[in-house]
C-alpha cells in the first residue's frame, strides 16, 4: 500500500511544481509578512532541476525583490542527492547509528549528520502545523474528513493525556544525565509533545545523596531540567489541543507534576490520575500508554538504547532525532501491529489517511499552509 501511496505522491508532486502559486514570501525578513494584504509574487521563467529531472518554476517577491523558486519551500532545498533524504530518514527511525547509516548509504558521516538536524527541524515544525491546521478546522466547525461536529460535542471534548519522563545522558553516564518529558495522548497513543532537559550529576558509590547542585567533572554546576522540559511540553500540549479541550491528566506520583498541570491547562484539567511508578506495567496500569511510547521509544531510536556507545554527545542532537522518530510514528506508522493503515494522527483525528513518506519529506514544515500537502 506504501508503494502505492508514494507512486501517487511523486506524480502529484510533479503536477504541483508546475501549478505552483505561493502564498507567502519565503524569507521571513521579507515586509510581505507583516501585511494583511494579499500576497502576489511575479513569475520570473523556470528550471530543469538535474536531480531528478523537475521543472521548477521562479518567482520574485514584489516587496523585497528577492527571487525564489518552488523548490525554497522544500525540505531538500539546495541538497545535490535529495534521494538520500529519504534513506536516511528510514535508517534512523530503525535503530541505526550516524555512523552504520553513512556506511549503508555511502555518504560521508557529516552529511548524515546534517540530514539528521534538517530532518529534526523539519518534522518538529510539520508536526506544529499540522496540529494547527487540525485544531483550527476543529474550532471552526469541519474537521478532518467528517463531518462538523455539533456545538454540545465540542463543548464535552475531553482528552486524556498521559505524560512520563525517560531517563539517558550525553557524554558521561555519571555527570550529564539526561530527561525527555513526553506527552501522549492515552486513547490514540499520538505524541503530543516531548522535550529534553538537563538532570543533575549521579551520585557516586558510597554517597549518601543526590545534590542537585553538584559540579560535574568539568567543574561547572548542573541543575535539573526536569521541572522545565515537563512545563514546557504540556503548555506546548494545551495550545495544541486548544482552548475548548477539557483535559483527564495520567502520570506518576512526582511531586512537581500537579503544578506543572495547573501552570499549563489551569480549570482546564477536570482531573488528575496519578499512579504509583512501582505498579506494574501492564495493560491495565493507567499509565500504559506512556509506559508503552517510552519502551518504542528507546526501541526506535539508536540514541536512548541501553548499554550502548550510541549515545548522544549533545541533548539538542537528541531532542531533533526525537522529533524525526515521533513524526514517523503519528503520521506514516502504523499506529498498532495490524492496523492496515491506520496511524495514531487518525485515531486521534488529526488525519483522514496516513502520510506517505513523500509527503512526509515534501514541503517543508515551516510553512503551515503546505505542510504535508501533495
Amino acid at each position: 500500500m506504501d508503494s502505492i501511496i508514494w507512486q501517487a505522491g511523486r506524480d502529484e508532486d510533479r503536477l504541483s511544481f508546475e501549478h505552483f502559486v505561493p502564498l507567502e514570501c519565503p524569507w521571513s525578513s521579507c515586509p510581505s509578512r507583516n501585511s494583511e494584504a494579499t500576497y502576489r509574487a511575479h513569475s520570473n521563467g523556470s528550471f530543469l532541476r538535474k536531480c531528478d529531472g523537475r521543472r521548477v518554476p521562479r518567482f520574485r517577491c514584489p516587496a523585497c525583490k528577492a527571487g525564489f523558486s518552488a523548490q525554497t519551500f522544500r525540505v531538500d532545498y539546495r541538497l545535490k542527492k535529495p534521494q538520500l533524504l529519504r534513506l536516511h530518514m528510514e535508517l534512523f527511525v530503525s535503530k541505526v547509528t550516524l555512523r552504520q547509516t553513512a556506511r549503508i548509504s555511502g555518504a560521508n558521516y557529516d552529511t548524515v549528520a546534517r540530514h539528521q538536524r534538517l530532518l529534526g527541524v523539519h518534522c518538529r515544525a510539520l508536526q506544529r502545523s499540522l496540529l494547527i491546521r487540525s485544531r483550527d478546522a476543529t474550532s471552526s466547525g469541519s474537521e478532518l474528513g467528517g463531518s462538523a461536529p455539533s456545538d454540545g460535542d465540542q463543548n464535552s471534548r475531553i482528552t486524556t493525556i498521559a505524560f512520563d519522563e525517560l531517563e539517558t545522558f550525553e557524554t558521561d553516564r555519571v555527570n550529564k544525565p539526561v530527561t525527555a518529558a513526553v506527552v501522549v495522548d492515552a486513547k490514540s497513543l499520538f505524541i503530543l509533545e516531548v522535550e529534553v532537559g538537563a538532570l543533575p550529576q549521579r551520585r557516586r558509590r558510597g554517597s549518601k545523596r543526590r545534590d542537585s547542585g553538584q559540579a560535574g567533572s568539568s567543574g561547572t554546576t548542573r541543575r535539573s531540567g526536569s521541572r522545565r522540559a515537563v512545563r514546557s511540553a504540556l503548555r506546548r500540549t494545551a495550545e495544541w489541543l486548544g482552548t475548548e479541550a477539557r483535559v483527564v491528566a495520567i502520570s506518576d506520583k512526582k511531586r512537581t507534576y500537579p503544578a506543572a498541570l495547573k501552570r499549563a491547562f489551569g480549570t482546564r484539567c477536570i482531573a488528575h490520575v496519578q499512579v504509583s511508578s512501582k505498579a506494574r506495567r501492564i495493560n491495565s496500569n493507567p499509565l500504559f500508554p506512556a509506559n508503552l511510547t517510552l519502551a518504542m521509544l528507546r526501541d526506535g531510536v539508536s540514541r536512548l538504547v541501553r548499554r550502548s556507545w550510541a549515545h548522544s554527545k549533545l541533548r539538542s542532537r537528541l531532542r531533533l532525532h526525537l522529533w524525526i522518530w515521533i513524526a514517523w510514528r503519528n503520521w506514516c506508522r502504523d499506529r498498532v501491529v495490524g492496523s492496515r493503515g491506520h496511524t495514531a494522527a487518525m485515531e486521534a483525528g488529526h488525519a483522514n489517511q496516513p502520510l506517505s513518506r513523500g509527503r512526509l519529506l515534501g514541503w517543508h514544515g515551516r510553512f503551515t499552509w503546505l505542510a504535508g500537502r501533495p
